[in-house]
């Protein structure tokens, strides 16, 4: 009886919010546009849960999902989700190459092929977003070839700030420290195409109360 009521008690916390927990999978850009303030929103509005958020690779991301590792993945693209995996658009944005301040007032745009004669920083292989670029760059009859890769976004400013070379950032994320004249954008001829940050779910396992209530406030935004 003490067990049961027990598991009562634990069931009518989790439904009226006060208990439970999220495991989110998330890639280091969607963590950084998207994913942030609405955690911090979701933890403001329901201290009692429990949040454990793990930062993996888009295809890692993926993986935890698909293993039932994490109740769901905010990953950016390209990405693959097959059966019973299902995914959801959540937003577009828009990357710009960007370099020190040996750039400024450079506004006529450049060829990619002449850009790349800079040093180039990246995100390493396995990444979402080395794989984006290499297609991208294959596109205009280039091979991606990095002179500097790092594991994390975050690391790439601060080289681009220090001279050592160039680097391809999401708009949203680099605009306020180009606004601070910390860094240039550098105006290319070729159109980066724009990606996406997508919500990965696995309908196999079924979501928590909490994990439902998270995603609602995730897509409505």
């Amino acid at each position: 009886y003490q067990h049961l009521h027990a598991a009562e008690s634990e069931l009518a916390m989790e439904r009226s919010m006060e208990s439970g927990s999220i495991t989110i999978s998330a890639s280091e850009i969607a963590l950084h546009l998207l994913l942030l303030p609405i955690l911090g929103r979701f933890h403001k509005q329901y201290p009692g849960v429990r949040l454990r958020l793990l930062n993996h690779s888009t295809p890692e991301a993926v993986e935890s999902v698909k293993n039932g590792l994490a109740d769901f993945a905010v990953v950016t693209t390209p990405l693959q989700a097959k059966k019973p995996l299902k995914s959801t658009s959540l937003m577009s944005f828009k990357e710009i190459a960007v370099g020190d301040h040996s750039f400024q007032g450079k506004e006529k745009p450049i060829r990619l092929k002449d850009l790349i004669e800079n040093p180039l920083i990246s995100l390493g292989q396995g990444s979402t977003t080395y794989e984006f670029y290499s297609k991208f760059f294959l596109e205009n009859d280039l091979v991606l070839s990095p002179d500097t890769e790092v594991e994390t976004i975050d690391q790439v400013l601060p080289l681009i700030m220090n001279g050592l070379g160039i680097g391809f950032l999401p708009e949203l994320f680099v605009r306020p420290v180009i606004e601070e004249g910390k860094v240039c954008q550098i105006p290319l001829k070729e159109n980066i195409p724009e990606r996406e940050i997508c919500l990965v779910e696995n309908h196999t396992f079924p979501p928590s109360i909490a994990a439902e209530m998270f995603k609602k406030m995730l897509v409505l935004k």
